[in-house]
């Protein structure tokens, strides 16, 4: 019962000396012959250098109490250790590996870009932060790669994780390509928040919000309650229709089913006495997103209005358009829907109410970037972009070995187009809808791409779902034919002999290449 007489004054323990005054070496990870690693292989870090091992004491204050008794508190001295190491993974030979494309410390993935790299370059500069710091120990260490960190956090432990890196390291292949599309719906970044208070009001009750981009929702003003968003966007059927018109002053015309338009379908007219109707000639008119030149027209795929050039004025034409007719949801009081131009509809049992429409609107922004890329985690150039890669379809493709100045990771090849995506494939629905491609500042219907894989959209189609197609470089491994006189003959890692007495290995590679046979082989 020695509780009951505590002191209740408040105590502090001793701080406890560090439990590690160095680091421990695993005999695993120092002291191993240096790797030797062709294309793309998944390989373990040796440790080659470590120094400043520190320790780093923290004070936590901890409270206590018993039964019946006065609280006491005190405070508790613990530690966690740092270090500054190198470690190196591999032979870099007189060029150095290309990459690395992600990094596993202990059980989980790390940041590669968090460390210092040094991939293996004859010559190849010291570690600048040895030189600055500890400059006895500032070796070239030409020819090897290896990664080096500053004041490395262990934790509580005194030994480092065990690091492996899939690198991009010699003579891989870069030749393979492969063929994809991915769907992604260019984001509404180009909308802030706004609030619009209105009386419900009209017949239907309805309101028509500016510069529309997506619903956010709606409350009653006096109360705070939302109402029940009822969906009633969906087409119940698809019709395709064709309008006659004679081409005249001030060139535009609104297809007859303008509110329930869908997707263009062509628009021709006709040649030769007969004229239409009466064995004429039809000759396909040409789409354009800008202004229509002779022989070509544009139209608002969000209104149905079509334009001409005034060149064409007095051509009999037929247009040929989808259109989807839109069942109309009866709404109830607490109810509301919303359609893709921002039309509000009401339930006629809430006039006179006074309700507060959320709702992103567009703002001045012009431009939408969507990055695809490949398919490994690296994102170029900045993950800051939308990244969709969630590739569909394609296959592998060969093509002659690429100079060693392209990208060191599976990067963008070349755009293969673009289309809107609206749900449908003929003969059911619309066909499939081009954007066009311009060399940059893209108005709508138009894009514009880097060489990076950086797609540019306008604003004006935010919010819309699109297929883009393109080609990626794909490292997958080496070539075998150009492994074997490389370990043969490098004067670094290999054996030294005279590439002269080496036997002409191109029917072997043509052989490894059509069977697929690219190889990531490691050894010491």
């Amino acid at each position: 019962m020695s509780w009951l007489f505590q002191n209740s004054r408040k105590t502090s323990n001793p701080p406890a000396n560090p439990a590690y005054a160095a680091l421990r070496i695993n005999s695993s990870v120092m002291g191993q012959p240096l790797t030797v690693a062709y294309g793309i292989p998944r390989i373990s870090g040796n440790l080659i250098d470590w120094l400043n091992f520190q320790a780093i004491a923290h004070t936590s204050q901890q409270t206590q109490g018993g039964k019946g008794g006065s609280p006491q508190g005190g405070s508790q001295v613990s530690y966690t250790y740092q270090v500054d190491f190198l470690l190196a993974f591999g032979e870099g030979g007189a060029n150095g590996w290309r990459s690395i494309r992600r990094m596993w410390g202990g059980k989980g993935q790390v940041d590669p870009a968090s460390f210092n790299w040094f991939l293996g370059t004859i010559p190849q500069n010291p570690w600048g932060y040895l030189s600055s710091n500890f400059p006895s120990r500032a070796l070239h260490y030409p020819g090897i790669v290896y990664c080096a960190a500053a004041g490395y956090n262990l934790g509580e432990s005194d030994t480092l994780p065990a690091f492996q890196v899939e690198a991009v390291t010699l003579l891989p292949w870069l030749g393979s390509y492969k063929e994809v599309g991915a769907k992604i719906t260019l984001p509404s970044a180009n909308a802030e928040p706004t609030p619009l208070t209105f009386v419900i009001g009209g017949s239907p009750p309805s309101y028509t919000v500016p510069g529309y981009a997506s619903d956010q929702g709606v409350y009653y003003s006096a109360t705070g309650v939302l109402l029940t968003k009822i969906d009633d966007e969906y087409p119940a059927v698809t019709t395709k229709t064709v309008e006659n018109w004679t081409i005249a002053s001030p060139g535009t015309h609104t297809v007859s089913q303008a509110a329930h338009y869908i997707g263009d379908g062509g628009v021709v007219y006709y040649t030769g006495l007969g004229g239409m109707g009466g064995g004429g000639d039809a000759v396909p008119l040409t789409r354009v997103t800008g202004t229509p030149g002779p022989g070509q027209y544009a139209v608002n795929d969000d209104g149905g209005t079509y334009t001409f050039n005034a060149a064409d004025y007095g051509k009999a034409i037929v247009i040929t358009y989808y259109y989807g007719l839109v069942p109309q949801a009866t709404l109830s009081a607490g109810q509301y829907a919303v359609h893709a131009d921002g039309t509000y509809r009401f339930s006629a049992d809430d006039a006179g109410v006074t309700v507060v429409i959320n709702y992103l609107k567009k703002t001045t922004i012009d431009y939408l970037q969507v990055y695809v890329g490949a398919d490994g985690a690296h994102l170029n150039p900045s993950p800051s972009l939308p990244d969709p890669r969630n590739a569909f379809g394609g296959g592998w493709v060969q093509q002659p070995n690429q100079p060693l100045s392209n990208a060191a990771w599976d990067g963008f090849k070349a755009d293969q187009g673009v289309t809107y995506d609206r749900g449908w494939t003929p003969p059911h629905g619309p066909p499939v809808q081009m954007l066009t491609k311009v060399s940059s500042n893209p108005g709508q219907g138009q894009y514009s791409v880097d060489a990076n894989g950086v797609y540019t959209f306008n604003v004006l189609d935010a919010g819309r779902t699109l297929n883009i197609f393109y080609s990626y470089w794909k490292f997958i491994g080496a070539d075998p034919a150009e492994i074997i006189p490389d370990a043969l003959t490098n004067p670094y890692y290999g054996m030294g002999l005279d590439i002269s007495q080496i036997a002409d290995l191109s029917g072997f590679s043509d052989y490894c290449l059509s069977h697929g046979l690219l190889l990531p082989p490691v050894y010491q």
